[in-house]
């Protein structure tokens, strides 16, 4: 009796020794399981950990994603912090993902690899060089395989987009336009060069330049006269020159926001509070746009200044939309230089749901191509001219205001006093 009494002992006491190793991962390693959490994703990675420490993840890569965390469900609700929880148990974690850009392809449409490029969420794809190809002459870039609609490279990218090469054959009869970059200090004299059959159409084609903003191509570096069409018909050599325009940028949230009285879609903001943080991916300027603009009577003025008398000077905005699609004009949405208002009228079309999480990208739109400044200071003023009522607390039509830019020949700069910069402390 007392033998198999210390038999019954000793395997009680393996047992729990077996219970205790099972359940707190001793005398063996734990398995941490990293899932990545989309369709079409690697297989998962294994690691093992030792019971009672801390594991540091993986790096891992998502083409045009941004890792947000690993966290314990696959709708991404708690997350797992592996800086100081230690690893007790087995354990799946699933990535979470933010998309931050596309997947832009150009398919020569023939016999050689395609080029894919990343261009960010808000953002457009840069028009390439002219390719080349034996015996045929580049006519395009275009929406479909069989060239019928040629791309427009001002479109912001909300999917992975592929665009395809047009080609015709070369029967010799050919005119070239020469594009030049037309300002110091560019990487290379020639910005591109077409060639077409005589009596053809050039491409638009418009170049990029930090800080800049393209006028359009003339027949002299000056940038006089008309713009030249490409899309006319060509029947002569000819070489242009790009005419740029310096970039002066007005963020809203840097003006005085102090009497404003904010609507948004459920509450009231006051003063600095209708500055939000663009946590969306909304492609805002500076991070940070102004909002809650639903109510009549709503101002923003931006007090500028310049040194000397402009003329013939452009004003864009940059905007976006929210709630629904929705279109703006100068009569909903007043936009004032010095007083004098223009006309426009802007579409927003794809705007995401209420609670969606998303936001329409931000893109700049030209409101005026001929402004005028006076010498020392001058006021923009964007004023809110109705009171049509969506629903919620939205009681009037409005975007969302990132910035303003006056594009000309000289510099405008804020006035006295601006911008301030202080508005954004505690803006969360």
């Amino acid at each position: 009796m007392k033998k198999a009494k210390v038999i019954s002992i000793v395997l009680c006491a393996l047992i729990a020794v077996v219970f205790t190793a099972t359940l707190f991962g001793c005398g063996g390693g734990l398995t941490v399981t990293f899932n990545y959490n989309y369709d079409g994703a690697p297989d998962a990675i294994e690691m093992t950990a030792t019971s009672g420490e801390t594991i540091e993840p993986p790096e891992v890569t998502r083409t045009n994603y941004s890792l947000d965390g690993w966290y314990t469900e696959a709708d991404c609700i708690s997350e797992y912090d592996f800086e100081t929880t230690a690893i007790t148990r087995d354990l799946t974690v699933y990535a979470a993902w933010t998309r931050v850009s596309y997947s832009f392809i150009l398919d020569y449409n023939y016999d050689v690899d395609d080029t894919v490029t990343a261009v960010q969420v808000g953002g457009t794809a840069t028009r390439p060089e002219s390719p080349e190809r034996e015996g045929y002459l580049f006519t395009g870039w275009y929406t479909d395989a069989e060239c019928t609609t040629q791309y427009d490279f001002s479109t912001i990218l909300t999917d992975d987009t592929t665009v395809y090469a047009g080609w015709e054959e070369d029967s010799g009869d050919n005119v070239r336009i020469t594009l030049m970059w037309n300002y110091d200090g560019a990487e290379n004299e020639v910005y591109d060069t077409m060639i077409v059959k005589k009596g053809g159409r050039g491409q638009n084609n418009s170049p990029e330049r930090d800080g800049y903003y393209f006028n359009g191509w003339y027949t002299n570096p000056e940038g006089t006269g008309e713009a030249y069409a490409l899309t006319d018909k060509q029947n002569e050599n000819i070489t242009l020159y790009a005419d740029w325009l310096l970039v002066n940028t007005f963020e809203a949230e840097y003006i005085d926001l102090s009497d404003v009285v904010g609507h948004g879609i459920s509450g009231t903001a006051y003063g600095k509070d209708v500055i939000v943080r663009d946590t969306y991916n909304a492609n805002a300027s500076n991070g940070y746009y102004v909002g809650w603009l639903y109510n009549q009577g709503i101002t923003l003025t931006f007090n500028i200044h310049s040194d000397t008398a402009v003329e013939g000077a452009q004003l864009a905005l940059r905007l976006s939309a929210e709630v629904q699609n929705t279109t703006i004009d100068g009569n909903d949405f007043m936009v004032m230089v010095n007083g004098r208002s223009f006309a426009y009228s802007i579409d927003f079309t794809g705007v995401p749901s209420t609670g969606s999480g998303t936001k329409l990208p931000f893109q700049t739109y030209v409101i005026s191509t001929n402004v005028s400044l006076d010498a020392g200071d001058n006021t923009i003023v964007l004023y809110v001219n109705n009171n049509k009522d969506y629903g919620f607390t939205v009681n009037a039509n409005a975007p969302m205001v990132d910035a303003v830019y006056i594009y000309s020949k000289t510099e405008v700069t804020w006035a006295d006093g601006y911008p301030l910069t202080d508005n954004l402390i505690g803006i969360k």
